[in-house]
């Protein structure tokens, strides 16, 4: 055969799960795969087609008429789709379609062209059919009335130095929706974006590159005191290996936490997942990343070295796993590789260099740049450059110290830099002798940065020490705004407070953030690197400022916890973000209520204020580890009103917490605790509450009769104090209660009743709780077209709100509805969406209360189990057979 030269089109096609096939259908998959050739030579040759290579059940084929190409594509795949495969079911066949210039080269092609549709081939699904722009250009006007072109947009594939529109074909008898494409740009990432560039350390990031490269390095970690850019480097690292993770990459920043025992928390939540359920977070984290190929950043770990096992025992659960860390320690664990970060290349005093060059060292190129970013229209002349180059070899090279230096531009010659510079170094070199080398020339710069300041810039830098994470102006004002304002200070105040806070972020002393909130607003947060924190800190401990601060911070951010939690539902999702973004500055708030003398009330107020967050953000176990050391230090007799108020609301929020990880027991004791002490006080609003959730409790435990005894008291109490939030609450748990033991005129009045409540409050989200209530109740009772209406309204709030475990549990109802009209396939095909949303939901860790997901998730299996096994009766499908049989095994009451 002579193959054709010129424009060519390729046609490639692949069974998807092959392997698999063959390993479970040995004999089988003899005939299947001899039809399959069949279908897809008859078909390719016959529209004119060369077929140039076989490689197991991989076609290769060209064609000088890209119509022709698309043809054989479409017509095999519906072929193929129709084809009645036996047990196996469907045979999922890729196919890919790309037009390039080719050549043939003895037996078959080039490889430039087929490097492109091999990738292209390797980004689509089974039953899906892929073509290229430049395929999708020549015969766009060429299409049947029914056949359409879907843009899936422009993608990076893997090797391929630029980016390809890729087209999805949309015609009758092919599936039309599928996963999204495997692609690069399908890689996830959440590494932060610097607004300065990168500069020198090439040797550094090709070394590092090539360590996380090698099979058989996992842990990397990169060393070096503050200020020696272990953090930039790292993620220019993790930004150059993307590509190569199949499953991104993940940035965990530490530097907010000083708790060990929050290393897997801070993990999962930086991965997006919920710590919910009975599970230990860390089995959850082990669980998420046990397949996954992914590159996960650590930085900061000094904050948390005692963790150091942890991330061992994560490598040993995920076998593609790697882990970049940067900490100013080495871990200390099997397997470990460090890589000390060296300062940035110096000029070498030994030798003259001409003044190109001299700018082209790393570190004096580095204080060009941050110079002119603060002073565009500085100009470096000879001396000058020779004093920055001194600048840089003073300060060891280290890039903190080097751009704190190049911020004073602005004001000072580099040549009056390098004065002052040098007696402070020697001032401070005195009396740091014990510090290294490096690390006295850092903070000798930092010191010498400070003393630079006017009066109330330095009292203000020293004020921010006390915040974590970052901070707004409002914050500021209300934090350290009164201290500012009674400072000592002699000089006029002409500059309010915001001008202050810029003129910091000018000196290279504070950063600036701006993020879009929502609703056109930009927040402007002001964030101080560690290093320097800690400098701001130590002037607080020196001035005596340090306790005062601390206390107005938290109780600041007590104030912003509380509102949030009063927050009506419409506005909860905005105030839960902004929680989040004070996150770090709560944990803060959080230690220095473990640690100072009166601190204890504040803690137990942070608890109740907090439950909502918590469970919202899945730190259940972050909650209650906090909530069990702090009622720890709480006093038990003779202590104020307020405070045994504040450890009673404590310990039932702990209660709820336990309860939704399924600690059933522990749940019982702290709600039971916590319901003492409320009725000693006497609060018939906290006693309610607590009333209510030990209710639940209860009935999840088995006992029906002291559950609905505790319930009707707590509803009588939400009644008198108008709580309809709560009334609700307890209607639906009476009415479940109700249910379970067969009375379903009671549970349609429960039901019913909370309906109408959440209606009345415009409580979206109790409403489809009492809708999907009532829907199931229908179904109970045979009225299925009531339940259909009530289902299809919930269905519709659910996908409003996004709610997930509502749409999943809705499908389920119309799943059980079409089971009972005798639809059995349908049936199977809506539970089997159900069980995937479910089975989603769980693997994101979304759940807040894992006895109603496992009770749904069984009732699921159990439907499934049943439905699909009379769909495969029905046809006399083996395969189906089996399948009902694994719903019924995991579903063990089936």
């Amino acid at each position: 055969m002579t193959l054709p030269g010129g424009i060519i089109t390729f046609l490639f096609t692949s069974i998807e799960g092959s392997t698999r096939l063959w390993e479970r259908y040995p004999d089988l998959m003899q005939s299947v795969l001899r039809r399959h050739h069949e279908i897809l030579r008859s078909t390719i040759e016959g529209l004119g087609g060369y077929i140039f290579d076989i490689v197991g059940d991989a076609f290769y084929a060209a064609f000088t008429d890209p119509y022709a190409a698309f043809s054989a594509a479409l017509t095999a795949q519906r072929a193929l789709m129709a084809e009645p495969w036996g047990e196996i079911g469907e045979l999922l066949v890729r196919m890919a379609l790309h037009t390039d210039s080719a050549e043939p080269d003895g037996s078959g092609y080039v490889s430039l062209p087929l490097n492109r549709v091999a990738r292209l081939l390797e980004a689509g699904y089974g039953g899906q059919i892929l073509l290229s722009q430049t395929t999708q250009q020549m015969i766009h006007d060429r299409l049947p009335p029914d056949v359409t072109l879907r843009d899936l947009g422009v993608r990076r594939l893997r090797d391929l130095l630029h980016p390809m529109t890729i087209f999805q074909v949309i015609a009758p008898g092919l599936r039309a929706e599928f996963p999204p494409l495997k692609t690069l740009d399908t890689r996830s990432f959440n590494l932060p974006a610097y607004p300065t560039s990168f500069i020198g350390r090439h040797p550094e990031l090709m070394s590092v590159r090539a360590l996380l490269r090698r099979p058989e390095v996992r842990l990397v970690t990169l060393t070096g005191p503050g200020g020696t850019g272990k953090t930039r480097l790292g993620l220019r690292v993790a930004a150059d290996l993307l590509d190569e993770f199949t499953h991104g990459a993940c940035f965990v920043g530490l530097a907010s936490i000083s708790d060990p025992s929050l290393f897997n928390a801070a993990v999962a939540q930086a991965l997006g997942l919920k710590d919910a359920g009975s599970q230990p977070v860390a089995e959850k984290l082990k669980s998420f990343l046990r397949d996954r190929n992914l590159l996960l950043v650590l930085d900061n770990f000094e904050h948390v070295i005692s963790a150091a096992p942890a991330v061992t025992e994560l490598l040993t659960a995920a076998p593609r796993l790697k882990v970049l860390v940067t900490s100013r320690e080495v871990l200390r664990v099997y397997g470990e590789y460090e890589f000390p970060v060296p300062p940035l290349a110096l000029p070498n005093p030994a030798h003259v260099q001409t003044l190109e060059a001299l700018a082209d060292e790393p570190a004096v190129a580095l204080f060009l740049e941050r110079a002119r970013a603060v002073n565009p229209d500085l100009e470096f002349g000879d001396e000058d450059l020779r004093a920055v180059a001194k600048i840089c070899v003073r300060l060891d090279g280290l890039p903190l110290a080097i751009e704190l230096a190049a911020a004073w531009t602005r004001e000072l010659h580099p040549r009056d830099i390098l004065e002052r510079l040098d007696s402070r170094l020697e001032l401070l070199t005195g009396g740091a002798r014990d510090l290294p080398a490096r690390q006295q020339s850092l903070r000798a710069t930092i010191d010498w940065s400070y003393h630079l300041l006017s009066n109330t810039e330095q009292h203000l830098f020293a004020l921010l020490g006390v915040f974590a994470g970052g901070c707004t102006v409002e914050a500021v004002a209300a934090v350290a705004g009164a201290s500012l304002e009674n400072s000592a200070d002699s000089e006029p105040r002409d500059l309010d407070l915001e001008e202050i806070l810029a003129l910091l972020v000018d000196k290279s002393l504070l950063g600036l953030e701006e993020r879009d909130i929502g609703d056109g607003i930009i927040e402007r947060r002001f964030v101080m690197l560690e290093t320097i924190r800690g400098y701001a800190r130590e002037l607080l401990v020196a001035r005596g400022e340090l306790e005062t601060l601390c206390r107005r911070h938290a109780e600041y951010y007590l104030a912003l916890a509380e509102h949030v939690a009063g927050a009506g539902e419409e506005e909860s999702e905005r105030w839960t973000d902004r929680l989040e973004r004070e996150y770090a500055n709560i944990r803060a708030a959080l230690e220095w209520s473990l640690t100072a003398q009166d601190g204890a009330e504040v803690g137990l107020r942070f608890g109740w204020a907090l439950l909502n967050f918590w469970e919202l953000r899945g730190l259940l176990s972050e909650g209650r580890t906090y909530l069990g050391r702090i009622l720890s230090r709480s006093i038990f007799s003779g202590i104020p009103r307020t405070q045994a108020k504040a450890r009673a609301r404590a310990l039932s929020v702990a209660g709820r917490l336990a309860f939704s990880q399924g600690d059933y027991l522990e749940a019982r004791a702290l709600l039971q605790e916590s319901l003492t002490l409320f009725q000693t006080a006497g609060d018939a609003s906290d006693i309610s509450t607590t009333m209510a959730r030990l209710g639940m409790v209860i009935f999840c435990m088995g006992d029906c009769s002291t559950a609905r005894a505790l319930l009707q008291q707590a509803l009588a109490l939400f009644h008198e104090v108008r709580n309809l939030s709560g009334t609700i609450y307890a209607l639906n748990t009476l009415g479940e209660i109700a249910r379970h033991e067969g009375d379903y005129e009671q549970a349609e009045q429960f039901y019913s009743q909370a309906l109408e409540l959440s209606r009345q409050i415009g409580s979206r989200q109790r409403t489809i709780l009492s809708l999907h209530n009532l829907g199931h109740l229908a179904l109970h009772c045979g009225d299925n077209t009531r339940a259909e209406t009530l289902f299809a309204e919930s269905l519709h709030l659910s996908r409003q709100l996004g709610y997930r475990m509502g749409i999943a549990l809705c499908i389920f109802g119309f799943g059980r509805l079409a089971a009972d009209r005798g639809q059995f396939e349908r049936a199977a095909r809506l539970l089997g969406a159900a069980d995937a949303i479910l089975a989603a939901i769980d693997a994101a860790f979304e759940l807040t209360d894992r006895t109603d997901f496992e009770q749904s998730l069984s009732y699921v299996h159990a439907h499934l189990s049943e439905t699909v096994f009379l769909s495969a009766y029905e046809e006399g499908r083996l395969m189906a057979l089996d399948r009902a049989i694994e719903y019924a095994l995991i579903n063990k009451r089936s």
